[in-house]
């Protein structure tokens, strides 16, 4: 199942707003000169404007704001009970008025008065008397102003919820608790992970699957690029990954077989990076291929520093003809095997630096002095206390420590 794609934006600030909803806007005129007023509501009217309030002092200007806010106010500045600036400022300091655009009108010249209304929050300044289509333009303008930044909310809000919702669709393809107890149980393997989202949707995904009573498949995946794009193809080579028999095929030419098929759905210039490997608990083994993934670690507790892997192999989606090769470490029970996304050695710290090629094994061997069984929470923690609290693409880590096979299965 593949996200639906996202719609296109509204119209820029440039193109045109239905002159429909600028006609049905809410204008509220505020003026304790009744005549001022009434020519104001005149002209506005007659440029095709219905929705027309007045008030004439500020107060009831307010109470009328509280009560129902309309899409303009043309505000005068020099009103009994409570001024125009005052309004102003009360309207900016309330949450539910702070963006309603406010036209002042003045038929004061000077300056510093003009400079105060414009830092109190006012949009536009009109001088009365009013020249009648300076004012229609003025109000036209700023009511199609606010109607886009509406449709831009609108629609930011519903792209939001989408990617949440793509998000949760995302961590639905990860292994469930079940299969991670299955997994301990059946082939004696401990079993933790994390995954954590980037500030956008990315395609950061891994799996297991049981082959036999003593192969277990393990796979980790990291799709290019944020947004849609990234999520379609997550989705796409899910279904490949777990659409194609990982019991007939050594990994080099499982990945072969997957990259094909990934690479006739994807658009040019899209790849991901894979590592696909079998754990043989029987054969303590771990055979494996790379698609140009993040170098997997083995090492036991204690037993000295871990150990990088090869990883050579072409990014899965560049070429149809991509090859890869096959590699096999020794994997016994007590060892452990780690594999983690490019997000742990690639993000920035404080000064701006990259943690570096060696911050994997760094930070495992700190952690592990800790709690050899699961040293990922101590990892996240000294993650974050180097990187900035949410990191630029997924970040995937997967821990596996080997124990006895506790049933035959």
């Amino acid at each position: 199942m593949e996200p639906r794609p996202v719609e296109s934006p509204p119209a820029a600030a440039d193109d045109a707003v239905d002159p429909g909803l600028i006609d049905d806007a809410r204008i509220l005129v505020v003026d304790d000169d009744e005549f001022i007023s009434a020519m104001a509501q005149a002209y506005l009217e007659h440029a095709g404007f219905s929705r027309i309030e007045t008030a004439t002092d500020g107060q009831t200007c307010l109470d009328r704001l509280h009560a129902s806010p309309p899409d303009i106010v043309i505000l005068d500045l020099q009103m009994p009970v409570v001024g125009g600036l005052d309004v102003l400022r009360r309207m900016r300091e309330t949450p539910a008025l702070a963006d309603v655009p406010v036209l002042v009108t003045t038929g004061i010249d000077e300056s510093q008065e003009r400079n105060e209304a414009i830092r109190a929050g006012a949009n536009s300044l009109i001088s009365k008397p009013f020249d009648a289509p300076l004012l229609i333009e003025k109000t036209r303008s700023l009511i199609e102003r606010q109607i886009l930044v509406q449709q831009l909310n609108l629609y930011r809000e519903r792209v939001s919820r989408e990617l949440e919702m793509a998000k949760e669709l995302q961590l639905a393809l990860l292994p469930s608790d079940e299969m991670i107890a299955y997994v301990r149980e059946r082939y004696g393997c401990r079993v933790s992970s994390r995954f954590r989202s980037s500030s956008e949707l990315a395609g950061d995904f891994w799996g297991l699957q049981p082959l036999n009573n003593s192969q277990l498949a393990v796979y980790s995946v990291d799709i290019s690029g944020h947004g849609v794009a990234a999520a379609a193809n997550t989705f796409r080579l899910h279904e490949i990954i777990q659409s194609e028999d990982m019991h007939a095929l050594p990994p080099a030419d499982f990945l072969a077989r997957v990259n094909q098929r990934f690479h006739a759905r994807i658009p040019a210039g899209q790849f991901a990076t894979i590592l696909y490997g079998v754990i043989d608990v029987a054969a303590d083994s771990f055979t494996y291929a790379s698609a140009a993934a993040p170098p997997p670690i083995i090492g036991r507790p204690g037993a000295g520093a871990p150990r990088y892997l090869e990883n050579r192999g072409i990014l899965a989606g560049a070429t149809s003809r991509a090859r890869f090769s096959t590699y096999q470490a020794t994997l016994r029970t007590g060892d452990y095997l780690f594999l983690y996304s490019d997000a742990l050695p690639e993000a920035s710290t404080s000064t701006g630096e990259l943690l570096g090629d060696d911050a994997p094994a760094r930070f495992l061997t700190d952690a592990l002095s800790r709690d050899p069984d699961d040293p990922l929470p101590t990892l996240m923690d000294a993650f974050y206390a180097r990187t900035t609290a949410t990191p630029q693409d997924d970040l995937t880590l997967i821990y596996v420590r080997r124990g006895p096979q506790e049933t035959g299965g």
